[in-house]
């Protein structure tokens, strides 16, 4: 058994080697780590005993009356993970957020890999953020330009909010 937090801490000091505030994780396996220039927050996650981390980027907020259609575009990004790297975009409820969730076991994975991990998933979380915010703006236009519309619905894409 690979015990990823032990794999992970070793990383993160690594990582941070240059640093005054070293890169650690807590006592329950979760670390935050932040991307000022991306302005991308990132949850790592190993927690004791496991094989397993994950790396978790908040995308976007999603309100009640958007839900159908970010859901649809998060669903559809997912489709084969060719677009998401391997990673999934799911749904946090507590936060009303979408996320972008990426799980790997420690084993297959070296300092280079984790590396490029975190890389990646940054750079495709700005490129997500882009995609996800474009269907919110078109969904808040809509709504603006149809404000005085009639509201008889003619597409079964639309739901009466």
């Amino acid at each position: 058994m690979n015990c990823a937090y032990e794999q992970i801490q070793f990383w993160l000091l690594e990582l941070s080697s240059d640093s005054a505030n070293p890169l650690t994780l807590d006592k329950d396996g979760n670390g935050y780590l932040a991307d000022k220039e991306a302005g991308v927050k990132i949850m790592l996650s190993a927690p004791r005993n496991s094989d397993y981390f994950s790396v978790n980027i908040d995308l976007i907020q999603v309100m009640e009356k958007d839900k159908q259609q970010a859901f649809e575009k998060a669903l559809t990004l997912n489709l084969y993970q060719y677009g998401t790297l391997g990673a999934s975009i799911a749904f946090d409820p507590k936060g009303e957020i979408l996320v972008l969730s990426y799980l790997r076991e420690i084993g297959h994975t070296q300092f280079l890999d984790f590396q490029n991990i975190l890389t990646n998933l940054v750079d495709l979380s700005k490129q997500l953020k882009l995609q996800l915010f474009d269907i919110n703006q078109r969904i808040a236009n809509y709504g603006k330009k149809h404000q005085n519309s009639p509201s008889v619905i003619h597409s079964s894409n639309f739901i009466r909010a």
